[in-house]
């Protein structure tokens, strides 16, 4: 899908049909992204396309309701550009990093896929997986890799609970 949108205008000059690829589009930014990004206010965003770092296109997106809104979007190049403030980093909810964590353990994510997605020290990670361990975690969890070969021997399942009743019912027709 290729949609048209329009560059922007320059020095009076008529404004010149420019193609985007509309895959290209949906990476582009709204101002909303960019103001949760940045930490930056409405008004800057205004401000920066007055001082031309960024060059806006009109983009029709589906929003949070399902409605079709015509709205300002943003290359990410461009955005990449922007000057940034410095902000201190501000420490997540407590329990937020530990839930986090029980949750990829959950999903059969490594130590270092872990230490990745919740920026913790392999140390404190260990640390949680053996919290995760001692609070029955394990009993519940089956590796991506263990998954597939599983489904390769008894066929597709969604849960631990259908995996069990699966095998179960394989025990079973061998007994009979």
């Amino acid at each position: 899908m290729v949609a048209a949108v329009m560059a922007p205008v320059t020095n009076g000059a008529p404004p010149k049909r420019k193609r985007v690829a509309g895959s290209e589009l949906k990476a582009w930014l709204s101002r909303t992204d960019i103001e949760d990004m940045l930490h930056v206010t409405y008004a800057t965003i205004k401000s920066w396309e007055a001082r031309g770092f960024l060059h806006p296109r009109k983009m029709d997106r589906i929003d949070s309701m399902g409605r079709i809104r015509n709205i300002w979007v943003y290359d990410p190049q461009e955005v990449a550009k922007l000057p940034r403030k410095h902000h201190p980093y501000v420490q997540p909810p407590e329990g937020e990093i530990a839930a986090r964590a029980y949750e990829l353990f959950g999903q059969g994510m490594s130590f270092r896929e872990v230490v990745v997605a919740v920026r913790q020290t392999p140390e404190q990670v260990r640390a949680l997986h053996e919290k995760w361990l001692d609070d029955g975690g394990a009993d519940l969890v089956i590796t991506p890799a263990a998954k597939d070969m599983l489904v390769a021997k008894i066929g597709d399942f969604g849960s631990v609970a259908e995996l069990v009743e699966r095998v179960g019912s394989i025990g079973k027709r061998k007994r009979d």
